[in-house]
Formats: C-alpha cells, sequence, structure tokens
C-alpha cells in the first residue's frame, strides 16, 4: 500500500464529497430547484455535524494524551460526539423555534419519558 489507511481514508472521503455533489446536481436536474436547497433544508443537522466536528478537529487534541486503553477511547469518544450532536441539533432546533419536523415527532414520542422540566420547551 502507498497511502495506507489514512490514504483509503480520505479517498472514501472524497469519493462520499463527490457523490453528495452528484446527488445534489440530480435533486437540482429533477426538481428545477437550487442546487443548494437540500442543504439549506438540513442546516441543523449540519450545524450539529460542524459542533461535533470542532471537537474532534480543535478541542481535543490540545487535551493532554490519555492513558485509557483504546476500547475505552473509542467508547469515551463516540459518547462525546453523539452528546455534542445530539445537543447542537436539540439546541439548533429550539432556537429555531421547534418548526415541524422529524426533531418534534421524536420529541412527542420522548416526551413522557423527560423529567418535567424538560417537557416545557
Amino acid at each position: 500500500m502507498i497511502f495506507g489507511f489514512m490514504g483509503a481514508v480520505i479517498a472514501r472521503s472524497l469519493s462520499g464529497l463527490f457523490q453528495i455533489a452528484l446527488n445534489l446536481e440530480l435533486y437540482r436536474r429533477v426538481s428545477g430547484d437550487s442546487y443548494l436547497a437540500p442543504l439549506k433544508v438540513a442546516w441543523r443537522s449540519l450545524f450539529a455535524l460542524a459542533v461535533m466536528s470542532l471537537w474532534f478537529v480543535a478541542v481535543k487534541p490540545l487535551l493532554p494524551e490519555e492513558t485509557l486503553p483504546v476500547l475505552a477511547r473509542l467508547a469515551m469518544d463516540i459518547a462525546i460526539g453523539g452528546s455534542l450532536y445530539v445537543c447542537a441539533h436539540v439546541g439548533a432546533w429550539a432556537a429555531a423555534g421547534r418548526p415541524a419536523g422529524i426533531e418534534s415527532q421524536l420529541f412527542e414520542r420522548v416526551r413522557p419519558y423527560l423529567p418535567r422540566f424538560a417537557t416545557q420547551m
């Protein structure tokens, strides 16, 4: 292997971006709408993705090296990344005025299990 594992990760990321561009172009041709219209609808998810990515790219490298085993670090990264994503997404949804969508449907399903103060959002 010339570039190894990181080369494969970079190649897959670039091919994924290319696929997104192709799908957006297909959407534009079929719907007649703007090329970026689907991204405007998905802004909350993109914001949450940016918050989670900021943790892994900018903040986590500044922390001292962990001495935990690899699987424990992986579990911790999954928990922190997932928590940041969910909190950022819910925060963006609430800041947008809780518009109807998948978030409101999920909120209605989990509402009975939430503490009383959380249901008054």
